[in-house]
């Protein structure tokens, strides 16, 4: 049967694909899977082909011609593109919008106006057209002679604006034409140029040992020269240099060359000349993580590591799909039963996904399975550059790479015959894409991913989700405990400090540190021994305020405190990236009474310079690790003991093994407590739980000092007991009662837009039509977001609770809001209202 249609579908908020006629000479390589360069609109876009068509029911003489394939075999098999359409379905995103996230950034191919002349004015039309219309006489001449100009460049080079009002004007009287037309991606394959003997070249160098006897009292180089037969003119000095190089190693990167043997690039192109060496291109492998140091360390697993391998071993054997949740304190070797699972589906000739929730822990993520698997490893992070994501995505795709450590993108990785997914730290919210859509959550689409292909899943955490540890407990996940850690080394001791009392006697003026903390901190430095500090929030102050008339500076377009940075004396807002120079007096009344309100890392790091000068601190937060390897240069420092004190935000609380670390202090504990969100108190108990895991790791004791205005907080007392069965028994409690999940399903819909009127309008509409549609589903709002105003959009929200008892898998839930966004979106389209749903959201403000 002949399927001469496809239908193709792009990265666009669009819930259906388009129909394209494939011509022939495309047929075979227009596949399910590939993408298609196609005419969309007025530009040539880049689609993914979701299926071929044997008919249609339209006329065929509307349809456009697929343009080119892009892909000679297809970039997603049958399993990859069922994942992509059950990513859409369930988190209500386009098709193509998934299929995007699945791959590496920079694939894609933009859509490019040419322009070109399509008649040469004679002489007299140009001198006509120069003193009627100066600019278009400008833009002929610069097209004589050419088959073509980039539109941007043409702009660009021209130096004025009005190019594309001109070029209007040139078409309509036929002197040029502007086509679209695809231009290149924006990554390819590296490649360098090497430098190799030839054969005359290495019997060049051979000969001279011969020559060098009889010509013993003569200068090296010119014993050298008396080899060369037929020689022109004599080699140089540093020409000789690279022969050797060369005739030692084989063959080198020609830059590499140049600059060992100081050879200049036209004396290595004389060499080639006269046939010595010889010149090839080799495709390289960009790779930031492949010289980490990689030495492994024999372990023994204990008995209850022993026991969840098993489990897990014996579910890849059967090719069964099995949610494992191995719950495990902080400390008690977690890692090596994720290690000794991907063993043995490294045995059965299967591969491995290990999703970790920050980039900070990928470095030693990477050192310690790199020490364990060597070159099957790849690494896929946002961090990465776009070359080195697609070096890394491509070793994958070719079978080279059978174990990928990444972020949650990583789940989609193009690993080949999956047999593990391990998702560390499965209760963190990095796992949750927020913006743009897909809004998925890396764990459960880990879950969706190994029940297509038949694989296990290992879940791990010392703090599970409560839905997660929910599903085990309810049997449809399998747990597996390790209470103790490895050689029963003990949990470190946690005090409450309770902040009302002793922020009076604090040693800085701020009343930052309490004197238990300080004097902690003093003990262990003069010990040799190290100091994690946590304070989850960055900059020096979250506001900058006037004593005098209490003007506050909010940002113009978000109506937010602007957060002040010591370093540059900047306010910044950490929701529009806006910034502007802090002010010395108050703009409002000229007052000098500025006052620095809230505490930032920044403003903890200034208190610590001046409380323990002797310290060497080292900050850890999103300013400090903007770069490439950031986070790995700083966590290296701090395991070389180069710092004393680690001081950052959560990225530091999580994952980290530092033996020297005895003591971590969290510098206000309130700070994730007081969130207007019902997952408040679990963010704050897995936090504080997590961060306190990180003292007393090996030989030494562990202390840990949290500082706290609410000490007898239910959620800090469990914590103080490294008690998460009875937070979870008092937190499931409160869920069931209010009906939270895991007991119901949630979504929010956020509508911003410019005019305020305009967004409470059309979220009234959304909201009735959701009414009008009898689904069982409790509905909350519109009301304003908490956030009401972000980059000068008000936003409004909606939010959405479904009973698991009337809607198992929220799937009337869903189908009813797509249908109701579908016909919304299509009327404000043209309105630029922008409606984003996130189903199972992480927060609910």
């Amino acid at each position: 049967m002949q399927f001469p249609y496809a239908e193709i579908h792009f990265a666009l908020p669009l819930s259906r694909g388009y129909t394209y006629r494939v011509p022939e000479s495309l047929d075979h390589l227009a596949l399910v899977g590939s993408r298609a360069l196609v005419p969309l609109g007025k530009r040539v876009a880049t689609g993914f082909i979701a299926c071929r068509k044997a008919e249609i029911d339209f006329p065929a003489e509307k349809l456009k011609d697929v343009l080119d394939i892009l892909d000679e075999t297809p970039l997603f098999d049958e399993t990859r593109m069922d994942l992509a359409k059950w990513v859409a379905e369930y988190y209500l995103a386009s098709l193509g919008e998934v299929l995007r996230t699945m791959l590496p950034p920079g694939l894609e191919k933009e859509s490019k106006q040419f322009v070109r002349l399509m008649r040469a004015p004679s002489l007299q039309e140009l001198e006509d057209m120069a003193a009627r219309a100066p600019r278009q006489a400008e833009i002929v001449q610069a097209l004589l002679g050419k088959t073509g100009y980039k539109v941007s460049h043409l702009a660009r080079n021209l130096k004025y604006r009005g190019v594309r009002e001109s070029l209007r004007s040139l078409v309509k009287h036929g002197y040029v034409e502007v086509a679209q037309a695809a231009g290149k991606t924006m990554v390819a394959a590296q490649k360098v140029t090497i430098v190799q003997l030839t054969p005359a070249g290495k019997k060049f160098l051979e000969r001279r040992e011969i020559d060098a006897a009889s010509h013993a009292g003569e200068e090296p180089a010119a014993a050298l020269e008396a080899a060369a037969t037929g020689a022109k003119r004599k080699l140089s000095e540093k020409q000789h240099d690279g022969l050797r190089l060369l005739y030692k190693h084989g063959e080198m990167p020609r830059a590499f060359l140049l600059k060992k043997s100081g050879l200049a690039s036209t004396s290595l192109n004389a060499l080639a000349q006269r046939a010595l060496v010889c010149f090839t291109e080799k495709q390289v492998e960009r790779n930031p993580y492949a010289d980490l140091p990689a030495k492994a360390e024999p372990l023994t697993l204990n008995a209850e590591q022993s026991a969840a391998v098993q489990q897990v071993t014996e579910a890849m054997q059967q090719q069964q799909f099995r949610v494992f949740l191995l719950h495990g304190i902080t400390g008690s070797g977690k890692t090596q039963v994720y290690i000794e699972a991907i063993r043995y589906a490294l045995s059965l000739g299967k591969g491995a996904i290990v999703l970790v929730p920050e980039i900070s822990l990928t470095p030693q993520a990477v050192a310690r399975f790199q020490a364990n698997f060597g070159v099957d490893i790849a690494v896929l992070h946002s961090r990465l550059s776009a070359g080195e994501r697609y070096d890394a995505w491509r070793r994958v795709q070719r079978g080279e790479a059978k174990v990928v450590i990444g972020a949650r993108s990583a789940v989609f990785a193009p690993i080949q015959n999956l047999g593990l997914i391990v998702v560390d730290e499965e209760h963190e919210t990095s796992y949750k894409q927020v913006d743009p859509s897909p809004r998925y959550h890396a764990r459960d689409v880990a879950i969706m991913r190994a029940k297509m292909a038949h694989a296990a899943v290992l879940l791990g955490s010392a703090t599970p989700a409560i839905e997660s540890y929910h599903n085990a407990l309810a049997g449809k996940y399998r747990l597996l405990e390790l209470p103790n850690r490895i050689d029963n080394v003990p949990l470190p001791a946690v005090r409450l400090i309770d902040m009302m009392r002793f922020r009076k006697t604090a040693p800085d003026h701020d009343g930052i540190f309490s004197r238990p903390l300080y004097e902690k901190i003093l003990e262990k430095i003069a010990r040799q021994e190290q100091v994690i500090l946590l304070q989850n929030r960055r900059g020096f102050s979250p506001m900058i305020k006037c004593v005098n008339c209490g003007y506050m500076r909010l940002c113009d377009a978000c109506n937010i405190a602007m957060t002040y940075h010591k370093i540059g004396h900047m306010l910044r807002c950490h929701y529009c990236n806006a910034y502007e120079r802090a002010p010395d007096t108050c703009p409002q009344c000229q007052g000098l009474d500025l006052i620095f309100k809230g505490i930032g890392t920044q403003k903890v790091e200034a208190a610590l310079k001046d409380l323990v000068p002797q310290a060497r601190v080292v900050r850890m937060d999103l300013d400090t690790t903007r770069g490439k390897l950031a986070h790995d240069r700083i966590l290296r420092d701090f395991g070389d003991h180069r710092y004393d004190i680690l001081l950052g935000t959560q990225m530091i609380a999580k994952g980290l093994d530092f033996h020297r670390v005895t003591l971590v202090g969290v510098i206000s504990a309130d700070t994730s407590l007081l969130r207007p969100d019902f997952r408040a108190g679990e963010r704050t108990f897995q936090l504080l739980t997590q961060v306190a895991g990180r003292a007393g790791r090996r030989n030494l004791p562990g202390e840990v000092i949290i500082q706290t205005y609410s000490p007898t907080d239910f959620c800090l007392i469990c914590t103080q007991q490294h008690d998460f069965k009875r937070f979870y028994v008092n937190e499931i409690q409160h869920r069931q009662a209010l009906k939270y999940p895991p007991f119901s399903r949630l979504a929010v819909i956020v509508f911003r837009h410019k005019d305020e009127e305009r967004v409470r309008g059309v979220a009234d509409d959304f909201t009735a039509l959701l009414r009008k549609s009898k689904t069982p589903m409790a509905i909350y709002g519109p009301t304003p977001a908490p956030l009401r105003r972000i980059q000068n959009e008000f936003r409004w929200q909606v939010m959405i609770k479904s009973d698991n008892a009337n809607d198992p898998g929220s799937r009337l839930m869903r189908q009813t809001l797509g249908r109701v966004y579908e016909f919304v979106h299509k009327a404000q389209s043209r309105r630029r209202m922008r409606i984003n749903i996130d189903i199972d959201p992480i927060a609910i403000g």
